[in-house]
């Protein structure tokens, strides 16, 4: 699953972000997905300028559901780790998708480092 670190960094072209995405989508064999919390949150934050350029992105992902497990764990997550690792509720809820075992990617792919919530990132630095 990509986190919405590297979409951000996919849409403002960083080079060094679209080689090593490139090599993730080869490894994972195409099978490229987000989570409603991601497009939740790239739709948020973009500009009306940049509405035609997010959505023809955003329409290459598979969007894999959240399921009610998910929910459970994030609520864990959050009551575990929020005050003391300024886990948000949009975190927790992405580590926990990304832990169910729906189709999905191998990996989360972010540039964030390997944490407890994330133990095998295509860490992208």
């Amino acid at each position: 699953m990509l986190d919405s670190d590297i979409i951000i960094w996919l849409l403002r072209g960083n080079r060094e972000i679209l080689a090593a995405f490139d090599a993730a989508v080869r490894e994972e064999k195409g099978n490229v997905c987000i989570s409603p919390v991601q497009l939740a949150e790239i739709r948020a934050g973009m500009r009306d300028n940049e509405r035609v350029q997010v959505e023809r992105m955003l329409a290459t992902f598979r969007i894999i559901p959240i399921e009610e497990k998910a929910g459970v764990v994030a609520g864990e997550y959050l009551r575990q780790y929020a005050k003391t690792h300024s886990v948000t509720l949009a975190d927790a809820f992405v580590a926990a998708t990304d832990l169910m075992p729906s189709p999905k990617m191998k990996r989360m792919i972010t540039r964030k480092k390997k944490s407890k919530n994330n133990p095998h990132p295509i860490a992208i630095t």
